[in-house]
């Protein structure tokens, strides 16, 4: 008879059968670990979590932020997050993170003033509250992102495993119609930087449409100004000179990234999905330009668009997935097998923005 296995084999064995479990239906893990105490070990250690991300790389989309209040669930075994406050609304989320502020009135003459931001994380709980900015803005955007993509190359971390750690929020409004400023709270420093601001010749700037992060620059379109601003963490500093491909609306239209890692634009019009990316174009002194990667005719895949073509537009937009607004609700277009599901039903205001949420849901017992 041969000996029996090592403990320490088996539970090798079973963490490389556990790593597999598709990381889209968290309630795997939750059952793992609910089998026995040794498994609930397994399932809840600190390696296992860091081993089951770096396996499956992407971070499922566990639902979205509608309205900046309430969080629609794509993943039906998706378990309940941690409570929050219920007066803030969402602003961004990103690397496992999620942006939530509220305004009120600063004093009785009935000004307003931004109340300080909060950083929650849904997973785990944890809310970090900052401290109130010193001006306040016209309009604004504001963002969250791991401190790591601050480096000057762009390539500090690879976001599997950063959410509990040090984080940057960049705000970017409009103290004039003429002038930008940028502030950046650093978690590490507990404080906002001084303002960073340039004058552009811009008409009417709105930050409207969520920004995106491509390597160490944020990107932020200017609604009618046809002009996206990039803001380099690494740097510090910011411009306005990229402008937009010729578009008929920002509506319908959010900036994304692309699988080549550059930066991309998805939008509608009519009934059909064009793609843009921003590449090297080729020309003396390594020009970049814009070039449409892409045109899907939607109405052969969602046939129930044409009778309502007025209501299609593009919400929120990931390196493969685009989420598309209908009449009859959200769906989920995959870019690389052009098929759609629905993901939520009834959600179809012209003006509705979603906020999509990504993270690993790892059972936490220790």
């Amino acid at each position: 008879m041969s000996p029996p296995r090592p403990a320490l084999m088996l539970d090798e064995l079973l963490e490389e059968i556990l790593f597999r479990l598709p990381p889209n239906d968290p309630a795997n893990l939750v059952r793992a670990a609910l089998v026995c105490k040794r498994w609930c070990r397994l399932v809840s250690d600190p390696r296992f979590r860091r081993r089951f991300r770096e396996f499956h790389r992407m971070p499922p989309m566990l639902g979205f932020f509608w309205q900046g209040l309430t969080f629609v669930q794509t993943v039906p075994s998706c378990p309940p997050f941690a409570t929050r406050r219920r007066d803030l609304y969402v602003d961004d989320a990103r690397h496992g993170r999620v942006l939530l502020h509220n305004t009120r009135p600063w004093d009785l003459g009935g000004d307003y003033m931004e109340d300080a931001f909060v950083v929650w994380d849904p997973i785990t709980g944890e809310q970090r509250e900052l401290p109130p900015l010193p001006v306040s803005m016209r309009t604004r955007k504001a963002t969250v992102v791991c401190a790591a993509a601050a480096s000057l190359d762009g390539v500090g971390c690879d976001h599997l495993n950063c959410h509990g750690g040090p984080f940057l929020v960049v705000l970017v409004g409009c103290r004039s119609p003429l002038e930008i400023s940028t502030f950046v709270y650093s978690s590490e420093a507990g404080t906002w930087s001084e303002a960073i601001s340039g004058r552009h010749h811009l008409r009417n700037s709105v930050l409207w449409i969520p920004s995106v992060l491509v390597r160490n620059t944020l990107y932020f379109a200017l609604r009618y100004d046809n002009k996206i601003m990039e803001f380099n963490l690494g740097t510090r500093q910011m411009s306005a000179t990229i402008c937009l491909p010729p578009l008929p609306s920002l509506v319908n239209t959010v900036l994304m990234n692309t699988e080549a890692g550059g930066l991309g634009l998805a939008t509608t019009v009519d009934t059909k999905l064009y793609l843009w990316s921003r590449e090297v174009a080729g020309r003396a002194g390594g020009h970049q330009g814009w070039t449409q990667a892409g045109v899907v005719e939607l109405g052969t895949i969602l046939p129930a668009i044409t009778s309502h073509p007025e209501y299609l537009g593009v919400v929120a937009a990931g390196v493969t997935v685009i989420f598309l607004r209908t009449y009859d609700g959200i769906f989920a277009f995959d870019l690389n097998s052009c098929q759609a599901a629905m993901v939520c039903k009834g959600i179809h205001h012209i003006s509705d923005i979603i906020c999509p949420y990504m993270s690993f849901y790892t059972p936490r017992y220790n």
